[in-house]
């Protein structure tokens, strides 16, 4: 059975269970609301900022804006950091800040794709290094962002 976080009430599967995507979205569809209420709503976080930031101009800011019972605040998110890989046709190996791949999400974004080039991608976290893997059906090129937001 899912645990829940204290705050925020996102769900968290226990190791042995399955991830499901409804409710990794409905994390998300919590944080989103949180952002927008915290100051402005979501186009007032143009900025990412550094991870203690308290400010509500950065996305640190507004996750770390909760503030507890006993009035200190509370810091959600370690880290984010972005990547981009390419497709050279075999798999692409890219050096990040270290990380606990347990503790992770990744976003993804299709950021360059030449004619249908793009059938499939996954990808490998591991503690210091993304390892992406395309496919296609082309020797054009193909570019994927991902984002890597490590949490406390």
């Amino acid at each position: 059975m899912a645990e829940f976080t204290e705050h925020y009430h996102l769900k968290k599967p226990e190791d042995a269970e399955y991830y499901d995507v409804a409710d990794f979205n409905g994390n998300m569809d919590i944080i989103d609301a949180a952002l927008a209420g915290n100051t402005g709503g979501a186009e007032a976080a143009d900025k990412i900022g550094e991870p203690a930031d308290a400010l509500p101009e950065t996305v640190f800011g507004k996750l770390n804006g909760y503030i507890s019972a006993d009035g200190k605040g509370v810091r959600v998110i370690k880290s984010i950091q972005r990547t981009v890989c390419s497709n050279t046709g075999s798999a692409n190996n890219v050096a990040i800040r270290p990380v606990d791949p347990e503790r992770c999400i990744v976003l993804t974004e299709r950021l360059y794709n030449s004619s249908e080039y793009l059938l499939s991608y996954s990808y490998d976290l591991k503690a210091d290094t993304l390892t992406a893997h395309v496919s296609g059906g082309s020797t054009q090129s193909c570019r994927i962002g991902f984002w890597i937001i490590e949490f406390y």
